[in-house]
């Protein structure tokens, strides 16, 4: 009985688990890890900013409305409130919202940048909690796979 050599599979014992196709697979989802980190560690600065600004509370003065490239109309509050040398400082948070669950009048808490601040952090409007978990999710994966199959 005569042997038939694939050259499309590898000889040396491996099986398909270091077939150029697997090893192709899994770097694009290496790659899809680290981008899914980057993607959401884009509002890293606001998480600093909430954790180590300077604490205040604020009042809800109006909710200002944008219409995006798209058509989509969004919001964001502004706020005005004291800081602690007594300033008062009236300001809005860097993102905008398709919708907003504060209202005119709607006591807020924050965190503000001590030596600018106007740049502050409405707590509850900062960022998502899904964020940090899938900026999380995409590093361990692309970490998993390139110690495991890579042997990095």
């Amino acid at each position: 009985m005569a042997m038939v050599h694939n050259s499309a599979m590898p000889t040396d014992g491996a099986g398909l688990a270091h077939h150029p196709a697997v090893a192709f697979a899994l770097i694009m989802v290496s790659a899809a890890g680290f981008m899914t980190a980057l993607i959401n560690l884009r509002n890293t600065r606001l998480w600093l900013l909430r954790i180590g600004g300077r604490r205040a509370s604020g009042v809800v003065s109006k909710i200002e409305f944008v219409t995006g490239a798209n058509g989509e109309v969004l919001r964001r509050p502004i706020v005005a409130f004291s800081t602690q040398d007594g300033t008062e400082v009236v300001s809005a948070p860097v993102l905008y919202r398709k919708s907003v669950r504060l209202d005119k009048g709607s006591a807020v808490d924050l965190s503000y940048a001590r030596a600018r601040p106007t740049r502050i952090v409405v707590h509850g409007y900062d960022f998502r909690l899904r964020e940090p978990i899938y900026a999380t999710a995409g590093l361990v994966t692309a970490i998993i796979i390139g110690v495991t199959y890579f042997n990095l």
